[in-house]
């Protein structure tokens, strides 16, 4: 079996996604602009598209400023840092990082913290499962 590189596998993998999402992508526009579909059909409709994913239990806090694990149940789990000057309770920016192929979340984070520190954001650094995000590993 020949293997195929990465660049030939994602344009492929584009061009498919985009015959299968292509078709969907004007139903029920054409009889809302001509007029002909009736204000409930469109409100039930539009109430369908909403997001069903919900958070599955009450939020959890930071202890304080540094560095926390999330605590994901996995030995690549991932780390959320919160600057000196956080304050619980209080909205802050947050950044989400991902490592390049063969690095890890903790390794990732010291390269921003100081400008974390410095700009009041939460760094969430996550990692893959494996050693990489993608399909480099032939998996």
């Amino acid at each position: 079996m020949r293997s195929i590189g990465r660049r030939m596998f994602l344009e492929t993998a584009g061009a498919a996604l985009g015959l299968v999402v292509a078709p969907a992508c004007g139903s029920g526009r054409r009889e809302a602009e001509a007029g002909q579909e009736d204000p409930e059909a469109m409100a039930r409709r539009h109430a369908r598209a909403g997001l069903r994913a919900r958070p599955g239990g009450a939020p959890g806090s930071m202890a304080g400023p540094g560095t926390q694990p999330l605590g994901l149940g996995s030995q690549r789990d991932g780390v959320v840092y919160a600057p000196p000057s956080y304050q619980s309770g209080r909205a802050a920016p947050l950044v989400l990082t991902l490592h390049g192929a063969g690095g890890s979340a903790r390794r990732n984070l010291p390269r921003l913290q100081s400008l974390a520190d410095e700009r009041g954001m939460l760094l969430l650094a996550v990692d893959a499962r494996d050693r990489t995000w993608d399909v480099v590993l032939g998996r």
